[in-house]
Formats: structure tokens, sequence, C-alpha cells
């Protein structure tokens, strides 16, 4: 039946080309943007930053023209001096994948299609980050609270329960580290974790999209351990590996200011494993291990353990093992041993984007509310390395293979019409992505989610984040008489237009109904995590509960356990929180049974 779903939206919606309408409200007010003349940086600047509805069409052109139009007339009126030198720490990555499109255009300052979704994900970040962590919302991080009453350093908020936690920390250090749990704190809270992709010469000849020999896994759109997703992406669809989770860690470090590396070990044939996302704070590096979704802990309970601790003591990675009475699963030991840390590498995440001459003109010339990190600084990150032995910094491709993936991708989704075997290869594509990309509605209400509108304005017909996710949690009546509900299908903007063809509205409309069956599926999550977020976490548990009586818990069943189980939490009701962490059944099961082990040692009186 799954199947089935996804192949319909394969063949009627992808080769329609249509875009969903919003609220007719917001129709009207967004109206007039679109029609506006986008000729000026700060024009471009209030569509990268709008609360309002844009189809994927509108947002790409808009962002493009408006910021090439405006470094043309820079650079025309004289106002410039092209002194861009592509850093040559770069230079190996630009030969290295000079057949990338975006590569080609690194040192050109005319903007791509695609960079819209580059500078509004920095804009999400900037955003998201201002937002967690400046604001204190009661239980939200109860468990460093009971961790730091324990260790006899009980704090009057969170920043004070991390000092008293990380005493040695002058005070500006002690709120850098707050600020990254929080933001790592979000991340697991918000992005699912799935399983590292893992194929076999079966499954990969059923999803290769390039069978063209001695090519990489990227190149033949084979979804890859970090690879699959643009940060932004991760952010929309709410799922990543835990890779993909460390990119999004790492970059929203980034935009508020934190120095944050992916530490690898060696494997075999001196292939890197990844390991973890480490911040740099005080001249130490900090670990967050985004499988665990918990931060590596020191020997004092609810202390961050930093890079130096664990190398002085073994203990405190082995005591990450899972004992016999928590899990019987082969799984439970830690996936990282003592003596694979002895050497590491320390992975700079950069991007195409980030090392382009266009990102440093535009990011030189923004200002106050809207500065934003767009480039890659890692003599910085290097920096922040310093002193801290056999850790040896080097740049990260991922950005650049994620380009790769992600190209192949694009045009396999475009040729599907053409060739019906392409719909196939490319199942898990409709089954997590191609919805939400063509759903308005949908990418609305997560826009309004990231930059924290949880409320609306009074006098305002703008929908919040909380009210957006309501009006798409659709009924079964409402999808099965779509074809009869006028409201809804001029919301959907599929409304019949004169001559056209019955068959071509019908399918249309089928394809619509197919795409309300999904959003429906994960509306209801989204809304728990917008009341969590907002501080409402009484109801977020209620709202979990809702999406589990209707079945739609299947797809979301690691991140709907996890997040009531840290409404619990909140709310004091430990045992239950415990009970909950200690089922061991989803992806995230060993850092949920050491999160348990944890709660239980520290509410334990």
């Amino acid at each position: 039946m799954r199947k089935n779903l996804i192949l319909l939206l394969a063949v009627l919606v992808l080769g329609s080309g249509c875009e969903q309408r919003d609220l007719l409200t917001e129709d009207l007010l967004d109206s007039q943007m679109a029609s506006m003349k986008i000729d000026d940086l700060n024009r471009t600047l209030d569509f990268v930053f709008s609360d309002g509805r844009f189809d994927q069409g509108e947002f790409e052109d808009t962002i493009s023209t408006g910021l090439s139009r405006w470094s043309g007339e820079v650079v025309k009126n004289g106002d410039y001096k092209n002194e861009f030198q592509l850093n040559p720490e770069f230079q190996e990555l630009v030969d290295s994948y000079q057949g990338l499109p975006v590569v080609q255009r690194i040192e050109e300052l005319s903007f791509l299609k695609s960079d819209g979704y580059y500078i509004q994900q920095a804009a999400w970040l900037k955003q998201i980050g201002d937002r967690v962590t400046g604001v204190e919302i009661k239980g939200m991080h109860e468990l460093y609270h009971l961790l730091a009453a324990k260790a006899g350093g009980e704090g009057e908020g969170f920043e004070s329960d991390i000092a008293a936690l990380h005493s040695d920390l002058e005070e500006g250090q002690a709120k850098e580290l707050a600020a990254a749990i929080r933001l790592f704190d979000w991340v697991t809270r918000n992005i699912q974790l799935t399983p590292e992709p893992v194929f076999d010469e079966e499954q990969r000849a059923e999803i290769c999209l390039d069978d063209t020999e001695g090519i990489s896994e990227e190149e033949a759109g084979i979804p890859g351990l970090g690879y699959k997703h643009y940060p932004w992406q991760t952010l929309l669809y709410a799922r990543g590996d835990y890779v993909q989770r460390a990119k999004l860690f790492m970059v929203l470090c980034e935009q508020m200011g934190l120095e944050a590396v992916m530490l690898a070990c060696n494997g075999e044939d001196d292939e890197l494993i990844p390991w973890l996302p480490a911040v740099a704070v005080g001249g130490k590096l900090y670990l967050f291990d985004s499988y665990l979704g918990l931060p590596v802990f020191s020997e004092r309970p609810g202390q961050i353990a930093t890079l130096a601790d664990v190398r002085k003591s073994d203990k405190l990675l082995t005591g990450l093992d899972l004992t016999v009475e928590e899990t019987t699963r082969d799984d439970a030991k830690y996936r990282i041993r003592p003596e694979q840390i002895k050497e590491l590498t320390a992975l700079i995440y950069v991007s195409p984007e980030s090392i382009s001459h266009r990102m440093q003109f535009l990011e030189d010339r923004l200002l106050g509310d809207r500065r934003l990190r767009l480039t890659a600084k890692p003599d910085q990150t290097r920096e922040s390395l310093k002193g801290i032995e056999a850790v040896n910094p080097v740049i990260w491709d991922i950005g650049f293979r994620t380009q790769q993936f992600r190209n192949v991708v694009k045009s396999a989704s475009e040729l599907v019409n053409e060739d019906s075997q392409l719909i196939t290869k490319l199942t898990w594509f409709f089954d997590e992505e191609d919805y939400v990309d063509r759903f308005v509605a949908y990418r609305t209400a997560r826009n309004l989610y990231f930059i924290g509108k949880f409320e609306t304005e009074r006098n305002s017909r703008r929908a919040n984040a909380v009210q957006r996710f309501r009006s798409i949690m659709y009924t079964q009546d409402e999808i099965d008489g779509l074809a009869t509900n006028r409201r809804l299908l001029y919301q959907l903007g599929i409304m019949k237009e004169e001559g056209q063809d019955v068959n071509s509205f019908n399918n249309r409309l089928r394809g619509t109904q197919a795409q309300m069956e999904l959003v429906r599926r994960d509306a209801g999550y989204f809304l728990a995590q917008s009341t969590f977020d907002n501080g409402n976490i009484p109801t977020s548990a209620n709202w979990l509960k809702r999406v589990e009586e209707k079945g739609y818990s299947e797809r979301w069943n690691t991140g709907v356990d996890y997040l009531t189980g840290r409404a619990y939490e909140a709310r004091k009701e430990y045992k239950r929180a415990i009970e909950l962490y200690g089922k061991g059944e989803f992806e995230q099961f060993h850092g949920n049974l050491l999160r348990a082990r944890l709660l239980k040692e520290a509410s334990e009186q």
C-alpha cells in the first residue's frame, strides 16, 4: 500500500509542475512581495527572512536575480575593487571537484539559483541559535539541573548550572559551553536519527542512478553516510544519520561564533571513520556524540568531557558500553574504543558556496541583525585547536560530495517521465523529500518554526507555526472529499481551469490527495515540536500521544518516543521518562538507554 502511494506521487505529481497555494489571506499579502522588482540588497534579504509563503521557482529566481543585480550595480558604480583570492587551502578541493558547476563559479560574483537555499540556511540557523541560546525555558534541561544538584553545584538557571559543573572555566567560556550544549540538544530533539545507509550489491543495483564504472557512490546517486542532504535539507526533513546531525550542529555553532570540528579515527586502509563533533572552548575540545544524542561526560556527573579527559581515562569511553541489565542486543558496546583516539583528524566543514567570491562579497556587506556567517574560515578553526595534541586539522570534502550526490538526484528526478525505471530507483526520494518540496503550506509551517514564530501578533492575519501545522493535519474526510471542497482546492492551487482536460485535472487531484496523506503524517509530530520549543512542554506530550493514536508515528517512532520522554523529564515524571528511554527499540536506543541511566542516578535521593 505504501509503495503504491509513493509510485502514485511520482507519476501524478512530478509531472504536473504545480505548486499548492497558501491560505487566501496570505496569498493576498504575499502577492505584493512577488510583484516587487527585486533590485537591491535589502529587498532580497527581506525575501530570505520572510515568514510568508513562496514556491521554489519563485524563491530561486528572486534571490539569484536580486543578488546578481545588486552585486553588478556595486561593481558598475566603482564601489568595489576585486581583491578576491582563493585560499590556497581550498585549491585541492577545487581541483578535485572542478566538474561541479558550483565549483566552476567559485570566482564569479553572479549568484546561482541554488544560492538562495544556502543563504536561507544561514538565516534559519542564526535565528534558531539566537532563540535557543537566548531563552530560558523551565524544564527544558532538567537532566543537567538534576546532575548539577547531585554534584553539589546547583545554580539558578541553565547557564549557572553549567558554570557550577565546570568551575575551571571562566565566565565567558562557561557561557560558550552552555550555548553549545543548548544547540546540540536542539539538534538531537529536532533531527531524528536514521541508520547509516548500507546496501548489498543487489540493493545497490536497484537504486543506482549511474552505473558508470569507477565512479564514487555519490556520483552514482547512491545515498551514503553524511552526504545525502545539505544542512538545510536535514533541517527541513528533520531526519539524518549521525554525520548529518553533526554537520548541522557544526554549522549551527558556526553561526553563533563557536568553532566546531568533526573528529575522525583511522580505520582500515587509512580510511577515516567519523566519530563525533567537538567544540573548542578555552583551548579544549568538548565532546558531543551525535549518534548517542548525548555529550560524552567526565567522571563528575553532568560535566562535559574534553578530548584530554577521555584520553586520560579509558573508562569514560568504556563506561558508555551498555550492561546486560540494560540490553541484550549484540551492539551494546560503544562503537569507538580508547585505543582508536590516540591519533585523530579534526575535519573542518566547508561547502562550495562558503569558499566562493560571491559569498565573501555578500558577507562583508551584511550588517546588524542580518549579519550572517557565509564563508569558511579554517584559519580561525586551526587557531582554536592550537595546543591540542595528536589532532590533525584537515579540510573536509563532504560538502562537495553532497553537491555531487544532489546534482545526480536532481537530474534523475527531472527525467522520471521519460524513464519509468527511475521511479523505482528514486522511491526513497518521493517518500522522504519530494512531497515536502512541493507542498507550499508544509514548507511555510517549517519556516515559521525555524524562525520561532509561535504566536500571532495582535490584528495580524498571518498564521503562526502552531496554527500552520494544525491546518495541514488533514482529516480523511477532507482528503477523500477534496474534489468538492472549494476552499481546500483554492488553497492547494488545483482549481479546475477553463478548457482544462478532465483527465489532467483528475491526475492533479489524485496526486495532491496522495501528498496530503504524507503531509498529515508529519504535521502532528511537528506541532508537538513547536509546543515543546515554545515552552508549552506538557501540551507537546498530549500531541505526541495523538500522533501515536492516529497511527502516524511509524515514520517518527524514534523522535516521538524521545520527545515524549523529554516531556516527562521536564514534568519531573522521571520514572515514566526512564521507562520510555529504556525501550531500546529504535535507532537512538544506545543514547536513550544511557540517558535513562543518567536520569535514574541523578533523580535518586
